[in-house]
């Protein structure tokens, strides 16, 4: 065969696949548009069916405040001491009844419930079990207010009233209290140590107006911060928790009661100036 016959014979097949390519595409076009149509129709119909069910529901809540704003709005607590301020003697005078009401109990670290693998309802029950056994007829009403795990393992326990943290506190309820929460188990006597500065180490702690007469002079010799922790007036001064600091020139047993004297004359003199 000649080159100019397998060209013609080349062009002939060219013309016959050409025409099938163009019928095929002519047929398959205009399904595919037909299809594109019906699913952009149900896309439509989906969006109108959200819509109407959006319509239906109640509108979604507010978003939160931001942090700001909560600041910007926070109002103080007038129970709240700042830091760097000294407590009123109202709050001394609250967190005094409070402290009252409270006993500090002391487990060892064997105790077979007060640990951290003891649930908390079970030392609970056995702290009521406790409670139990010294509430008497003749005793007051005790109720356990509160119950607090510190992160020594103590536990300070809060009741109703100071009469019955007294009650519990007695020598022959004490025993059966800590003898049934079991172990080694002991009350803390929550005393804080008052240190007096430049005392003379021939001070009579043992004189019954000692206690009085120091403290008199602690409140009109030293600032206020010095005293905050103390300015409860039924504070009792333990004479055992007195340290004394030996000084020069602090050699009379007389030398605190002068101090006093003398700081009521400055203190009297400075009122009459203004």
């Amino acid at each position: 065969m000649s080159t100019a016959e397998k060209l013609e014979a080349a062009n002939e097949q060219i013309t016959t696949l050409s025409a099938e390519i163009a019928k095929n595409a002519g047929t398959q076009i205009p399904l595919q548009v037909q299809k594109l149509t019906d699913d952009v129709g149900s896309i439509k119909n989906a969006i109108e069916e959200v819509k109407d069910h959006l319509k239906t529901q109640t509108p979604p809540e507010p978003f939160p405040m931001p942090y700001r704003d909560a600041l910007a709005t926070y109002t103080t607590n007038p129970n709240q001491i700042l830091l760097g301020k000294c407590p009123t003697q109202e709050h001394a005078k609250a967190h005094a009844a409070i402290r009252d009401r409270q006993i500090l109990i002391n487990p060892d670290r064997d105790h077979p419930i007060f640990n951290d693998s003891t649930k908390r309802e079970t030392a609970i029950d056995l702290i009521r079990q406790a409670i139990e056994a010294v509430d008497r007829v003749d005793g007051p009403e005790i109720q356990l207010k509160s119950i607090a795990c510190l992160q020594n393992n103590g536990i300070l326990l809060e009741f109703n009233s100071q009469e019955a943290t007294a009650w519990i506190k007695k020598v022959p309820n004490q025993a059966t209290f800590l003898e049934k929460l079991g172990g080694m188990t002991t009350i803390k006597d929550r005393i804080y140590s008052v240190v007096i500065p430049f005392l003379s180490i021939a001070t009579d702690l043992d004189r019954c107006h000692t206690p009085k007469v120091l403290w008199t002079w602690l409140q009109l010799t030293l600032p206020n911060s010095s005293t905050s922790c103390a300015q409860c007036p039924c504070m009792q001064m333990k004479t055992k928790g007195l340290m004394r600091r030996k000084t020069v020139g602090c050699e009379q047993s007389s030398f605190a009661q002068d101090r006093v004297v003398s700081a009521k004359e400055k203190r009297g003199s400075e009122l009459s100036a203004h």
